[in-house]
């Protein structure tokens, strides 16, 4: 089964808050494996988003990984699965290494040639499960 179409958009702006901080550096990511968009979904043109907390910790592993919300539980185990595998180099502080807590949005789409009404759609329908 092969992944395509899939987005990974940042919710947090904690990368801006360390800016704040001369000394302190964001992760950088070295490699982040597409979570798999299964043919069956993808044939059935289901979409959906998938809203994530997770760790990177000092030696640039992910870990503590929270599903905070999604639209399909489908899509929750292929995002942890794939996240899991990802790999940073870790944030910064005074020249040490140090955990960083984020979150982002994984979004699966068989076809983004409208991305921008697509990600307002599936941003909208997380909100809506939250309340």
């Amino acid at each position: 089964m092969k992944t395509t179409h899939l987005i990974i958009a940042s919710l947090l702006a904690s990368i801006t808050s360390l800016a704040a901080f001369a000394e302190q550096t964001a992760p950088k990511p070295i490699s982040q494996p597409q979570p798999l968009y299964a043919f069956e979904l993808r044939k059935a043109c289901m979409e959906g988003a998938v809203e994530v907390a997770y760790t990177v910790d000092p030696k640039g592993n992910v870990t503590n990984l929270k599903i905070l919300s999604s639209t399909n539980r489908v899509f929750e185990q292929p995002t942890l699965e794939a996240m899991r595998r990802w790999k940073y180099t870790p944030a910064m502080e005074d020249g040490n290494p140090i955990s960083f807590v984020s979150k982002l949005l994984v979004m699966y789409s068989g076809d983004w040639n409208n991305s921008e009404t697509k990600t307002e759609v599936l941003v909208a329908q997380l909100r809506k499960r939250k309340s």
